[in-house]
């Protein structure tokens, strides 16, 4: 891996470890769910070495995201108010909506893509964009007929940016 990757991947690392926008909210946590925060309050006391580095807000002047869709097709996304609104997308994996975020990531990845700026010092590299939340992957669901459908669902309510987070826990030579 050249040294220009593993920097890029360190910036990810250093904005996921640095920011988080707030917990799942009590309507939609379960039993399995657990909440998320940032591990030490002082981390959102200062930009993120992400933000530092790519100097994202210099840009908002000319463009911060403002008539574009992104659409988030992830575990769901919780409809924080630092989001501004996350559009109902749908749901592929015939369970609880576009906006129940059991894993937290899907909210987490949205708030990297869009959130707006609050009193901390954090927000996402396009806060004035729309957040369109497709939620495809949770426990065991997400197949790829079903990332296929949330893609062209995508496409079709607008989006201008998809993100897709995946995983897989299968074992080698599956």
């Amino acid at each position: 891996m050249s040294s220009r990757w593993r920097r890029a991947t360190c910036l990810a690392g250093a904005v996921c470890l640095a920011t988080a926008i707030a917990p799942i909210p009590a309507a939609h946590a379960q039993s399995r769910c657990t909440g998320t925060a940032a591990s030490s309050p002082d981390l959102m006391a200062v930009p993120t070495v992400a933000e530092r580095v790519l100097r994202f807000r210099d840009a908002w002047p000319m463009s911060n995201g403002a008539g574009v869709t992104i659409a988030i097709i992830d575990t769901g996304v919780a409809d924080h108010p630092r989001l501004g609104g996350v559009a109902d997308g749908g749901d592929v994996t015939g369970g609880a909506g576009a906006f129940h975020d059991c894993d937290a990531h899907g909210t987490f990845v949205a708030g990297l893509a869009a959130g707006r700026p609050g009193d901390d010092s954090f927000a996402g590299v396009a806060p004035g964009a729309r957040v369109l939340s497709i939620r495809h992957t949770t426990g065991e669901e997400g197949t790829l007929a079903s990332l296929a459908s949330a893609v062209d669902s995508a496409v079709g309510q607008g989006a201008r940016v998809i993100n897709i987070s995946l995983t897989s826990c299968a074992p080698p030579g599956m």
